[in-house]
């Protein structure tokens, strides 16, 4: 604490401009993060594309053994 008499008002300016910063790098933080899930989305998606792909080629084998 600024104790001093000369400063009377100084802690609460210290303690507005405490309030008032912000974390520069938090929105880039939030815009890597979002483009981290739209890959980690598009991962899933493919991956589900080559499962339901293999299904349908052994499906497919099978007809043509039968």
């Amino acid at each position: 604490m600024v104790t001093h008499p000369n400063n009377q008002g100084l802690q609460d300016k210290v303690d507005t401009a405490e309030r008032k910063l912000r974390n520069p790098y938090h929105d880039a933080y939030l815009w890597i993060k979002g483009e981290f899930l739209d890959v980690n989305g598009m991962y899933e998606c493919i991956i589900g594309r080559e499962t339901v792909m293999k299904s349908q080629i052994q499906s497919e084998d099978k007809k043509k053994s039968d």
